[in-house]
């Protein structure tokens, strides 16, 4: 293992403990360390339910971004490739996370913060 490899995979599982510790405690509204847009500052529903689907959507992201990084690594020798795709992965995997966790906001909450009603 090269240290391109080892140090992608130093950052995945950065990323995978930043999704766990958002998801079980977000912290206090407004807390810098947590998923932080308008939409999820508007309450303290809107704060929990953003940090608890971000974090799970970080943990997902973090977990395939490893298995990437591992058959790449032994797919491809080059290290200039290897630093590119792991940067690749990283904007996606961040532009990810936000698209699909404000699509969730917007399905779950009315723009005022309140809960939509489930149907049964």
């Amino acid at each position: 293992m090269n240290f391109y490899m080892l140090s992608g995979a130093i950052f995945v599982l950065a990323i995978f403990s930043f999704g766990l510790k958002i998801h079980n405690d977000p912290g206090p509204l407004n807390n810098v360390f947590a998923y932080r847009t308008n939409r999820s500052r508007r309450n303290e529903d809107t704060w929990l339910e953003a940090n608890v689907f971000a974090g799970r959507c970080l943990m997902y992201f973090a977990t395939i971004f490893l298995v990437f990084l591992l058959l790449g690594g032994q797919l491809f020798i080059s290290t200039e490739f290897t630093i590119y795709a792991m940067t690749f992965c990283f904007v996606i995997c961040g532009v990810s996370v936000v698209t699909f966790t404000e699509k969730h906001l917007q399905q779950v909450f009315f723009r005022d913060g309140k809960r939509k009603p489930t149907s049964l």
